[in-house]
Parts: structure tokens; C-alpha cells; sequence
């Protein structure tokens, strides 16, 4: 149960109970779990309280909603690790290039378990986020979406008017802050309700979502992005040499 006499919030504390949840198979994968109106009752918390805590793991791709039906456990994915080779994220900022960035937000907030722990911040601790949307010049139809998550003590490398014509790199970069490593995650997933009104989009729609992690000198994160971009307007060819 929630313990209301700690400093940790409600919405982290019930968002760690449905990760343990999930990983005991208490709830079980393909398994609907109960309602948010059964969930409130139960630990006795508002709505939006329980609403947060579902979308970081629906964010964290352990959950997924189907309208009419509920929020299902998603089957863990089959995991491969391969060596980059120039990287699928610089693959993407090529498809982009053909794109133009429409809006940049920057806010603070309060990250979600599985965020705080991939930048090795405490639960309480605070990140900025950054989002940019990305619009093909041809169509006019929007292709892209990237979520940057940084700590708080970074912010001050942030220029966001600028973030239209350069890179959250380069601005980290000049302020000495310097990637030794990157590790990039590829996935499948299914639209939120805020991507999918900017995608014009069925909610739970395919996208591809890559997870971008980076490292400085000591091997301590300081960086996550996840670019997301619609299934329908992206193609990724691999092969041995350069076509």
C-alpha cells in the first residue's frame, strides 16, 4: 500500500507498484489490468494520480491501452544487441533534414521511475524535457516527434529559441558538456493521446520509437531522447555496403 508519511510522492509510489506488479506477473502479460476507477478505490488516490502513474509505463512500453477494451500488460519484447555502425539515429536526422521543426517546448517536470533511473537521478529530482515537432516540407503532414530529457542542473545550457536551427549536442557541447558514448534503443509502440492528436492519428497507432541514451567521460548518463515517428513514413534499409 502507499505510505502518505514519506516524502515520495503518491503517483511515483503507485507507479513503482505496477512496475512490481508487472515483473511478479500479478499481472499478467496479454493480462487487462483493473480499471483506473477500480485502482483509485483500491489505494484510495484521484484519478489523475492513477492516470500518471499508467502512461510512464505505457511510455516505458510495459503497457498499452486498445480503446473499448482497457490497458493491457504488453509482451516483453525479444531483445538483440548488435555494434552501431554509423547509428539508426543519424539515419533519422538524414529523413529529417527534409522535414521542418514547427514548435519547441521546454518544461520542468517530476521524470518517471524508468526515467530517473536510465539519467541515474533520484526520484525526486527534476529534468527538463524538450519537445520538438518535426513536419515534412513536401506534405506539410507531421512526421516526427523527440522527447529530451535532461537534468535540471543542465537547463542552463538550453537556449531554446535557438533549438529551430541547432541541436541540443551542440549546446551541451559548448558548454563543455561532451558525449563519450551513446546507446540507442529501437522499438515498435503505440501513440499516446497527445502524439496521437499531433499525428492526426487513431490513439495506440504503430510508431517507431528510438531511445537514445548518452554517456560523458566518467559513464554517468546525462541525456535521453526518444524520437518518434510515424510507422507510415519511415523506411530504414540495411545492408552490407552503401547503396
Amino acid at each position: 500500500m502507499l505510505d502518505r508519511s514519506t516524502g515520495q510522492s503518491l503517483a511515483s509510489q503507485l507507479e513503482k507498484e505496477f512496475r512490481r506488479r508487472i515483473d511478479s506477473g500479478e499481472w499478467p502479460v496479454n493480462g487487462v489490468i483493473p480499471s483506473e476507477a477500480a485502482l483509485c478505490e483500491e489505494f484510495g488516490v484521484s484519478r489523475t494520480t492513477v492516470r500518471w502513474a499508467i502512461q510512464q509505463l505505457v511510455g516505458d512500453n510495459l503497457l498499452y491501452r486498445v480503446r473499448g477494451k482497457g490497458t493491457i500488460v504488453k509482451l516483453p519484447a525479444l531483445v538483440s544487441h548488435v555494434i552501431a555502425s554509423g547509428g539508426i539515429r543519424t539515419k533519422i536526422w538524414e529523413m529529417l533534414k527534409l522535414c521542418n521543426p514547427i514548435k519547441v517546448l521546454l518544461e520542468y517536470r517530476k521524470p518517471s521511475v524508468g526515467t530517473a533511473r536510465k539519467l541515474g537521478l533520484g526520484e525526486d529530482e527534476q529534468v527538463i524535457c524538450i519537445e520538438r515537432q518535426y513536419q515534412e516540407t513536401e506534405s506539410g503532414m507531421m512526421h516526427s516527434i523527440i522527447y529530451t530529457y535532461l537534468p535540471a542542473s543542465n537547463a542552463g545550457a538550453i537556449n531554446i529559441d535557438m533549438l529551430y536551427t541547432t541541436q541540443i549536442g551542440e549546446q551541451l557541447e559548448a558548454m563543455g558538456i561532451v558525449s563519450a558514448s551513446i546507446t540507442e534503443r529501437l522499438t515498435v509502440s503505440g501513440t499516446n493521446a497527445h502524439e496521437s492528436r499531433c499525428f492526426g492519428l487513431p490513439e495506440n497507432s504503430p510508431v517507431m520509437v528510438l531511445e537514445e541514451i548518452r554517456m560523458d567521460n566518467e559513464r554517468l548518463p546525462f541525456y535521453l531522447s526518444k524520437y518518434i515517428t510515424r510507422g507510415d513514413m519511415v523506411e530504414i534499409c540495411f545492408s552490407e555496403t552503401e547503396t
